[in-house]
């Protein structure tokens, strides 16, 4: 689907409203860093903040790590508190660095009031938290969230997403469809929610929102913003008013990893030949750019056949989870793989998931 524009600014309350109408688990907000401040953060911020206010209905934000508990919160509802309600004040209290409850204060002497509106959870964590169940569970936690689940330099917690999903059910007793709402800056396939939710081989450079009976997605764009940020005075400065982004979403455009070997390339070395769904991939590497170059000129003479889809020919080694395959889905979504037609560069979005 071809990207709406905003005229002054998102709001991300009519997704997360409908999520909870769909029971749909995911809702994901993301922009490109020259989008920021296009109003996803804020919006969260706001949509939380209310429904506590008037619903009762609290929230977790989970982070990675525990260095980060004590002003995520600060930094989330800040702005926004500032703005419309600046007789309120945010912080956390830590509770033993397993996980920190956020209180909003407001008012002064005998009428100041502090109340707990949700909490702050490591992923680190997961399994600490469970001795907090009981209190967690008695909370009237409805939201979870997650700011810049897309890190910019692409680390990831060891299965952070299971770790995200303890949490959830540690808090959720009631097993309730509450939403989980991740916002980031920037856009990168390849990522462990993108790849648990299959949304890699679904979102193009032009795709404006997806809709599955697990996710929303949103690729946010604000009218303006984009240009606002790369002719400022800083950016000029700094030297950032190109149109580079840190993005990789090409990958899944049509033909975008389609080209062919010319002298410039240097000589190509043979790795293997991958089979999927019947297909036969011959594999090649050159390293004179660093790239790998796929295509169906197979070398029979080849010892190294290797299978990478679960029904296929079980004689043939499965490649899906070894070292080799893990290296050749990094280089993909690095874009370093280059394919001779876009038959094969949709498999290999199918394949690396």
């Amino acid at each position: 689907m071809s990207k709406k524009i905003y005229k002054d600014y998102f709001d991300i309350g009519p997704m997360i409203d409908e999520a909870k109408n769909n029971h749909v688990c995911f809702v994901v907000a993301v922009s490109r860093d020259a989008q920021r401040g296009c109003g996803k953060t804020f919006s969260t911020a706001s949509y939380l903040y209310e429904h506590f206010v008037d619903e009762g209905e609290r929230f977790v934000i989970f982070v990675r790590h525990v260095k980060e508990l004590g002003h995520i919160a600060e930094g989330i509802f800040g702005v926004y508190l500032s703005k419309n309600h600046p007789e309120v004040t945010i912080y956390e209290k830590s509770q033993e660095k397993i996980f920190s409850c956020i209180y909003a204060t407001s008012g002064k002497g005998e009428e100041k009031k502090s109340d707990i509106i949700g909490y702050v959870c490591p992923l680190k964590n997961a399994g600490q938290l469970k001795q907090y169940r009981g209190m967690l569970q008695a909370s009237n936690v409805k939201y979870f969230y997650m700011d810049e689940f897309m890190p910019v330099d692409g680390v990831y917690l060891k299965d952070e997403p299971k770790l995200m999903k303890t949490i959830y059910d540690t808090v959720n007793g009631e097993i309730e469809d509450l939403p989980i709402i991740l916002t980031a800056n920037c856009i990168s396939l390849g990522n462990p929610y993108f790849t648990m939710l299959k949304l890699n081989n679904k979102i193009q450079s032009n795709t404006r929102k997806i809709s599955t009976d697990t996710v929303m997605y949103e690729n946010v764009e604000v009218e303006g913003l984009e240009d606002k940020h790369i002719n400022s005075a800083a950016n000029r400065a700094f030297g950032m008013d190109n149109e580079e982004y840190l993005s990789n979403v090409w990958i899944g455009d049509n033909d975008s990893l389609k080209a062919k070997p010319d002298s410039t390339w240097g000589h190509g070395v043979y790795s293997c030949t991958l089979v999927y769904n019947n297909n036969k991939l011959a594999v090649r590497k050159y390293y004179n750019i660093d790239y790998t170059y796929i295509n169906r000129s197979i070398d029979n003479g080849c010892e190294y056949v290797y299978n990478v889809s679960l029904d296929g020919d079980l004689n043939i080694p499965l490649l899906r989870s070894s070292p080799y395959l893990q290296r050749l889905r990094d280089d993909f979504y690095a874009g370093k793989v280059r394919v001779s037609d876009n038959g094969i560069q949709r498999m290999l979005l199918d394949i690396f998931g």
